[in-house]
């Protein structure tokens, strides 16, 4: 089975972009199935980027059609005030650890290629914050049951390294691939853990460059200095793809970087 993941979709922009090229990215890396996270994919408000993102069922729809499988979310995926019906489909999930808020869910399980293919969508306690809670991704993970043979992909938004690593190690073996995100910044390093799984710790952003985490660098230069006020734009550099691919028959994990 050949997985191709994107990290997290930044803006409208970005999600038209995969939207566009998804057939031919799929073709290219001959993948079986295709997973994004896209808590990021809409835009809700310029003032706060705390609370600015989220996901609608437009975009959802969007990404959807184009061929995209499942949808994964991390903190951002409760900004829009009301989520619609996107949380209401059952390959649209959002960490499955969330106490609060919670629509939605965290697992979803397809047959591919006639074996189960598992999404596991978790936070880290690095990348909560108030009103936010959640229970420990590790106690949340160990109380989960697999079907036989299934490949398990777990998405685990968090922002520490430390955090990822020690949670792969010890799921190591229960899992196919845990692939990192919420920093926004790929990691170059992709390995194999002791007993199987496959670990990258960040997959990286799908969204615009030149800036802090696809936004305009002012708002955190201005909170580096002190100087914080409302407002803020998104960056803008061209788009980049942060993306990675799953082979579990060649037992191999690399990079995606498509040309645009």
């Amino acid at each position: 089975m050949r997985v191709l993941f994107f990290g997290d979709v930044v803006g409208t922009e970005a999600t038209q972009v995969l939207a566009r090229h998804m057939d031919e990215w799929r073709a290219e890396t001959r993948a079986d199935v295709v997973v994004a996270n896209v808590e990021n994919a809409l835009v809700t408000q310029l003032e706060d980027p705390l609370v600015s993102y989220g996901l609608d069922d437009e975009l959802a729809t969007t990404l959807l059609n184009a061929g995209a499988d499942i949808l994964t979310g991390g903190n951002h995926s409760w900004d829009k005030l009301a989520p619609d019906t996107a949380y209401q489909r059952e390959n649209v999930l959002r960490p499955h650890n969330m106490v609060e808020p919670s629509p939605g869910r965290g697992v979803f399980t397809r047959e591919v290629k006639g074996r189960p293919f598992v999404v596991v969508n978790l936070i880290g306690y690095t990348a909560l914050y108030p009103p936010l809670k959640a229970r420990k991704a590790l106690d949340v993970f160990e109380e989960l049951t697999f079907p036989k043979d299934a490949i398990v992909l777990v998405d685990l938004h968090a922002e520490r390294v430390i955090e990822k690593r020690t949670f792969t190690h010890a799921i190591d073996g229960r899992a196919s691939l845990v692939v990192g995100t919420h920093t926004h910044e790929p990691t170059l390093r992709l390995e194999q853990f002791p007993n199987g799984t496959f670990f990258c710790s960040d997959a990286g952003m799908c969204g615009p460059s030149l800036g802090v985490v696809g936004m305009g660098p002012e708002w955190y230069v201005r909170q580096m200095r002190g100087k914080t006020k409302p407002g803020f734009t998104l960056a803008s550099g061209p788009i980049q793809i942060g993306a990675i691919v799953l082979d579990t028959e060649a037992e191999k994990l690399e990079r995606f970087l498509p040309d645009l």
